[in-house]
């Protein structure tokens, strides 16, 4: 028979970011990857079969929304039993879960050996669902803006994310001060306009890897690599696609046709040198 260690918020607060046991969470299902559960998003597509997460936000009896982070065999287990069960799932018992403070925000994140139960699966569960039945204030709306917020961390807090943590997806916010834009390197890719896929040079047309795509039709995306810094560290940041734009304010494309016009069509694209819009952004 399974047993559970369940811990509160208060109990994982206290042990965040310290060695020792590993406890269970159970709680109320608000957001999965984002997602409110009343649009009963669909888990097992092609492109999250792929990815190695699923980012849960999990309501506990006593404190705030959790972020909770499935990994590798928790997730996939998560989204088969999700998209199979009968009516959306409600609650949600993950086992042997750590805490980490990421950006002043105490989060959750599954181990090897964590597993995941749902709604009448086991014990605790059923208790969890008996207790929002006579509860019904509990279950509340979750606006998706107020709680999928990327927790802000400082440029060596990232460093650190990423020396300690197995690769994986993470979304965070950093502000830095730009201090220098890289100069001798190219400033834009060649991507295709259906996915924004690097394009690779065929015999005579460019091919989209991606998409397979013998005749893809080209764009210029932003590939800009920033030197930045906040108050303690330094290190490059590489802005691509729209967030360039968001920059700039004009697309990578139009910059690239521009110059061209500009200095006639024999000038070749590889050519382009780095705009006056991106050379004042320090």
């Amino acid at each position: 028979m399974d047993r559970f260690r369940l811990h509160s918020f208060s109990e994982f607060e206290a042990n965040c970011d310290l060695r020792g046991d590993l406890h269970d969470v159970v709680g109320q299902l608000k957001l999965v990857d984002g997602q409110p559960l009343h649009q009963r998003p669909v888990l097992s597509g092609q492109d999250d079969s792929k990815r190695r997460n699923v980012l849960v936000h999990l309501q506990l009896k006593e404190g705030p929304v959790m972020n909770v982070y499935l990994w590798d065999e928790a997730a996939e287990s998560f989204r088969l039993k999700f998209d199979a069960s009968a009516s959306t799932p409600a609650v949600l018992l993950v086992t042997t879960v750590t805490p980490r403070r990421l950006g002043g925000k105490l989060c959750l994140s599954t181990m090897y050996s964590s597993r995941v139960f749902l709604d009448d699966e086991v014990p605790p569960t059923k208790e969890y669902l008996n207790w929002l039945t006579t509860n019904p204030s509990a279950i509340a709306m979750v606006d998706p803006v107020e709680v999928v917020k990327a927790e802000t961390l400082t440029i060596g807090e990232i460093a650190a994310f990423i020396k300690t943590q197995p690769p994986k997806i993470a979304y965070f916010d950093c502000i830095a001060t730009i201090d220098d834009v890289r100069h001798g390197v190219p400033w834009y890719y060649i991507a295709c306009k259906d996915c924004q896929t690097k394009l690779n040079h065929g015999p005579a047309t460019l091919i989209c890897p991606k998409c397979s795509n013998a005749n893809a039709t080209a764009i210029a995306n932003y590939r800009v690599e920033l030197s930045v810094y906040d108050n303690e560290e330094q290190c490059t940041f590489i802005i691509l696609g729209d967030a360039g734009k968001e920059l700039t304010g004009r697309k990578a494309t139009e910059l690239v046709d521009s110059y061209v016009e500009a200095n006639g069509d024999g000038v070749s694209e590889v050519e382009v040198p780095l705009p006056q819009c991106l050379i004042v952004l320090h």
